[in-house]
């Protein structure tokens, strides 16, 4: 069965996602992050830029198929889109809405600004997990003293 985790209150969501696929990455995952169209391409700068001598590798959906065959962490702004259907796969919400096919994946990471409109949005996708017999699990990165 899937694990569903959701990141709360996190200062900069793509921060907080550069980092958290950055950890994940140096631990040999392989991720798929869906973001909003307009924040892809920030996303896609932090990555190569996070720090002076980290690169995290990262495809597009746009980039040839061997370049994202060769990549850990592939980006992507349309759901439902032509991935990769694997178990050792990690999805991370970086997006607006309830990714339907979620079962696809090993574990799904819900990824939660302060913003109350994004807090509403995350409440409703913890429903919709909930709905399909999943009981998420959460990490408060204001309660934890964590301010990412």
């Amino acid at each position: 069965m899937v694990e569903v985790v959701f990141h709360f209150n996190v200062v900069d969501k793509r921060i907080h996602a550069c980092r958290l696929l950055r950890k994940a990455y140096l631990q040999g995952a392989r991720l798929l992050v869906v973001a909003e169209s307009q924040e892809l391409d920030p996303l896609d700068a932090a990555l190569w830029t996070l720090a002076e001598r980290d690169f995290i590798p990262h495809a597009r959906l746009s980039d040839s198929a061997e370049t994202r065959a060769h990549s850990p962490i592939l980006l992507i702004d349309e759901w439902p889109a032509e991935v990769p259907k694997s178990k050792e796969l990690v999805l991370v919400n970086l997006s607006n809405g309830f990714l339907s096919g979620f079962d696809r994946f090993v574990r799904v990471i819900e990824v939660v600004s302060r913003d109350q409109p994004d807090r509403a949005r995350a409440r409703e996708r913890w429903k919709g997990y909930r709905a399909a017999g999943i009981e998420p699990t959460h990490h408060d990165f204001m309660a934890s003293g964590i301010a990412r």
